[in-house]
């Protein structure tokens, strides 16, 4: 089994949000493999 780590470090929340339903998007299109996004919202 494949998964990704990101660490994406500081990111505001509706960016996060945004790019998570991206992923989310890719991953159901079978474009990417599972994947574990590691951020923090200030």
């Amino acid at each position: 089994m494949l998964c990704l780590v990101e660490q994406l470090g500081l990111v505001p929340y509706a960016d996060g949000l945004r790019l998570q339903e991206e992923k989310v998007a890719a991953r159901k299109a079978g474009i990417i493999p599972d994947m574990l996004l590691l951020l923090e919202h200030p």
